[in-house]
């Protein structure tokens, strides 16, 4: 039962990182736009990017792990334990994807403490550029994360 409540919310999530993505594409075809607002734009969708996936992660480790991090570094914390195996799941992705992710974590940190207007194309764009990819890339981790908790509850029935 808690499996299926677990994968019914994480698909809601993932719906979300589609419509995101679509907004950024809408947003990135903008020509007349002012780079300021692009910016601004861009920004919020890599935000709210961000707290989607981070929601995917809580919804694992309060309703599957049975342990949110906690304490000033609970966030960077709760992306670590994503990549951890444990006895009652397989890890969601491979650490090397949690570091690529870290980007988007640092990022929102970083747009929660500054003026829209200080913010730098510069340096946002890799992040805008590589978003389709990475919601991909969490889409097809949640997709496997299944099948393999699947496959475990099924080991453990036999």
């Amino acid at each position: 039962m808690i499996f299926e409540l677990v994968r019914e919310q994480i698909q809601e999530e993932l719906q979300r990182l589609d419509s995101l993505s679509t907004e950024l594409a809408e947003v990135l075809k903008l020509k007349r736009l002012n780079t300021t607002f692009r910016n601004r734009l861009c920004a919020d969708i890599l935000e709210d990017f961000y707290l989607a996936a981070e929601n995917i992660f809580k919804i694992i480790a309060e309703d599957i792990d049975q342990s949110l991090p906690s304490g000033e570094q609970w966030h960077k914390k709760l992306l670590r334990q994503m990549t951890i195996e444990t006895s009652l799941r397989p890890p969601l992705f491979e650490r090397e994807f949690g570091n690529e992710l870290s980007d988007y974590l640092k990022f929102r940190h970083l747009k929660r403490n500054i003026y829209g207007f200080m913010l730098d194309w510069e340096k946002m764009s890799p992040l805008v550029e590589k978003l389709p990819q990475t919601i991909k890339k969490i889409k097809s981790s949640v997709h496997t994360f299944f099948e393999l908790l699947a496959e475990m509850a099924s080991d453990k029935s036999e």
